[in-house]
């Protein structure tokens, strides 16, 4: 037996939640915090089995039992194991169940100690050898309170349950819900009462106790998730329970206090059917901690939860058990609110406001997740609010999109405010400390807009031998280059029109589309070359039909490595860290590159995509206390850790290059950097891949830092295109014709979007 101690807990000395002036010019709509919503993690020591991961838990009386499985590397055996721990005494005890190999999946615990589990039981008959046949039934097994099993019931043989999708605990006993039957067994594994559903009843995925006790399913409707009434005695559904609210958008789980706790990925909120709107009980960000989901939570009384969450590391699994106890409101410190805005909450972003929040005495942020106003109906209903509080005036004070053609949106129009004036007076920070690149395109009209704290880039890759130092070209050339070609060469590997069109815009969007002047340029003769090219292309659809087909002797070798073997003179890269470089060096092309990129008038084929953009709204009253929180993303501190992509600083992205020069690493467990050789297999060979030279980094620096734009995107226009091209791509209709169809509609459609 071991004891749960108290671990640590987490000082509140920077919850500091208050509603004061944030940065619009009048108080905005999401400066405010609800100070209710505050609560304190007590975490408490929990003690596992080796390698234990679990995946089903339930709580009876103050007890929490967690349901998994420790597989074991030396022997091959994997043993299912509850572990039962008293979140009050802190008495915990690790029982093995069910058998090797087997995977059990539920477990129900009763008041006397005992509990039944739930598992596939497999048998092999390998009386032949070579004909092994294979074996599995449904079983339900009870043990007493000791640990051990003193009945096995097969449920397959007896009733015709194969799996078990969800259940509820009943006095005495539990109801099983499997996809085409429910049944009600006692404690003693007893039948006592069983049901067929028809297909208009079945496929329920869940049952919830609501506060007065009562039980409700829930299955997927044609729009959203549906609940009905549920007599646990005859086994019948009764009268549909219509939500206000889209329960689609939560974690559904059954709370104490009322019908259902919802939780999304930054708060828990209680709901009774019934209600206009939820009612929200706990802020995770608010309160400063950086989980973003429970693997269970229940509410042990009004002011306290009591949860687990998992997290990974190189090491493996690790789970947190704690207590939530709620702070009172007039003890949270007050601090200057001010809003950030996203749509998905990243879990990078959670970390760094989470840190940031704990750190600073005087400013707090607050986050809006606008994902969570999408329904079922409108899934972009969360986009299209986050721009329209953007342009506004009235939404966050600080904006964070994943992708760039938001942002350029926001910039055109005047929204953002120079983040340049704030770096040029920055104590620790000036433009040297980033990329040149990154700067020039972050930057319009000399105003710094965005920062862009990690990116990769987008290119496509050929030999350096076969287009020398050029970086680029515009669609005539690429048309010209393609005349050259011996039969039997292609000139970009893997290309379909779709893709085509999509990598194009990627490098090329705003020579079609001028946000700022909201004009189109599909009627040049540029974008007539884009077509006819795309002409000599494959539907998507037809491409791979022809590429995969019933080839069940694929060669994936050959296909990945048409450009070094000649069949392809470029091919699409990402290139995202420097594993994906060395790989595209020393084995797709196999010698020095080129990159080309796509055409475009510029002469510069390539982009950036960045990891994230952040903007600062230009009503932003408190201009220097949301450039204390997006600085943040430029320190030494941010920029060393390993955040995807390559670093927007000079020190860290020098730093990245060096690795170029390096073997792959790892440390082992005395702390001592392994190094070893990375290999591949070429031409049915394993070959080493040999480190960077000094040279060959410096063509890899240079290229990056010719990259000064953005990603685009023009996929709102993709489908009018295509529409509108099919009868130039059939024949039936010129190219003139086509083009001038494409420019009225896309104006159109770009006119009326802003």
């Amino acid at each position: 037996m071991s004891k749960v101690r108290k671990l640590l807990t987490l000082p509140i000395v920077a919850l500091c939640i208050l509603a004061l002036a944030g940065c619009s010019k009048a108080k905005g709509q999401y400066n405010t915090i609800d100070k209710d919503t505050i609560y304190r993690e007590e975490e408490l020591k929990l003690t596992l089995p080796e390698n234990f991961n679990a995946n089903y838990n339930t709580m009876l009386n103050g007890k929490l039992y967690m349901l998994g499985s420790s597989y074991s590397e030396k022997d091959y055996i994997q043993t299912s194991q509850v572990v039962i721990t008293d979140i009050n005494t802190g008495e915990s005890k690790a029982v093995k169940v069910g058998k090797e190999n087997s995977w059990v999946s539920r477990i129900v615990p009763f008041e006397d100690g005992s509990f039944i589990i739930f598992y596939e039981d497999y048998t092999v008959d390998d009386t032949d050898p070579e004909n092994p046949i294979y074996n599995s039934r449904f079983v339900a097994e009870r043990y007493d309170a000791s640990g051990k099993s003193v009945k096995l019931e097969d449920l397959n043989e007896k009733c015709g349950i194969t799996y078990v999708n969800s259940l509820a605990v009943v006095p005495n006993g539990c109801i099983l819900f499997s996809y085409d039957r429910i049944i009600r067994i006692d404690n003693e594994l007893n039948v006592l009462k069983k049901k067929e559903l028809s297909d208009s009843e079945s496929n329920f995925n869940g049952v919830y106790k609501l506060k007065d006790s009562s039980l409700v399913v829930s299955k997927w409707g044609e729009k959203e998730q549906e609940f009905y009434r549920f007599n646990p005695d005859t086994l019948e559904t009764g009268e549909a329970l219509k939500a206000t609210v889209n329960l689609s958008n939560y974690s559904v789980m059954q709370g104490a206090g009322y019908d259902l706790y919802l939780t999304d990925s930054t708060q828990v909120l209680g709901y009774n059917f019934g209600d206009a709107e939820p009612k929200a009980l706990f802020n995770f960000v608010n309160s400063d901690l950086y989980v973003s989901y429970f693997n269970f939570l229940e509410a042990l009384d009004e002011r306290t939860f009591i949860a687990y969450y998992s997290d990974w590391d190189d090491k493996g699994v690790h789970y947190h058990l704690c207590k939530y106890n709620k702070v009172n409101p007039e003890d949270v410190v007050d601090k200057e609110i001010l809003s950030l805005g996203c749509v998905w909450l990243d879990n990078s972003v959670r970390r760094f406001v989470v840190d940031f929040n704990r750190k600073s005495e005087k400013y707090r942020i607050s986050v809006v997740d606008y994902s969570g106003f999408n329904t079922n109906d409108d899934y972009n209903a969360g986009m299209n609010k986050f721009n329209s509080d953007v342009a506004s005036g009235k939404g966050p004070d600080i904006v964070i999109c994943s992708g760039n053609n938001t942002m350029e949106n926001y910039v055109s129009k005047g929204l953002f405010a120079d983040l340049g004036k704030l770096l040029d007076k920055d104590p620790d920070l000036s433009r040297e400390d980033i990329l040149p690149n990154i700067l020039e395109a972050c930057s319009k009209n000399g105003k710094l807009y965005q920062i862009v704290p990690n990116f990769e880039i987008f290119t496509a890759i050929g030999k350096k031998s076969e287009f020398g130092d050029r970086t680029g070209w515009t669609m005539q050339e690429m048309l010209d280059y393609m005349k050259t070609l011996p039969e039997g060469k292609v000139l970009y590997h893997d290309m379909n029109r779709e893709g085509f069109l999509t990598n194009l815009f990627m490098v090329s969007a705003a020579e079609f589309i001028d946000p700022k002047t909201v004009t189109c340029n599909f009627d040049s003769d540029e974008f007539k070359a884009v077509l006819e090219y795309m002409k000599t292309l494959l539907p998507e659809d037809k491409y791979y039909e022809i590429l995969y087909g019933n080839n069940e002797e694929f060669d994936w070798e050959g296909y990945e490595n048409e450009v070094r073997m000649g069949k392809a003179s470029l091919m699409t890269a990402y290139i995202y860290d420097t594993w994906d470089y060395k790989n595209y060096l020393r084995v797709r092309v196999g010698e020095d590159m080129a990159f080309m990129g796509y055409p475009n008038s510029s002469g510069k084929g390539s982009c950036i995509i960045p990891n994230m953009c952040i903007g600062v709204s230009s009503k932003c009253r408190n201009i220097d206390g949301a450039w204390e929180f997006v600085r943040k993303y430029l320190l030494d501190d941010y920029q060393e850790q390993n955040n995807g992509g390559f670093s927007s600083t000079v020190k860290g992205f020098e730093k990245t290059c060096m690795q170029l020069k390096e073997k792959p690493s790892y440390e082992d467990e005395g702390g001592n950097i392994i190094y070893y050789d990375d290999t591949r297999w070429i031409g049915g060979k394993e070959v080493t891949i040999e480190p960077l030279t000094d040279a060959e980094v410096e063509d890899f620096k240079n290229f990056v830092y010719s990259v000064d734009k953005l990603v685009g995107n023009l996929d709102d226009v993709t489908s009018i295109i295509f529409e509108e091209a099919a009868p130039f791509f059939e024949g039936q209709k010129s190219v003139e014709e086509v083009v001038k169809i494409i420019q009225s509609r896309a104006s159109l459609f770009v006119s009326e979007k802003q």
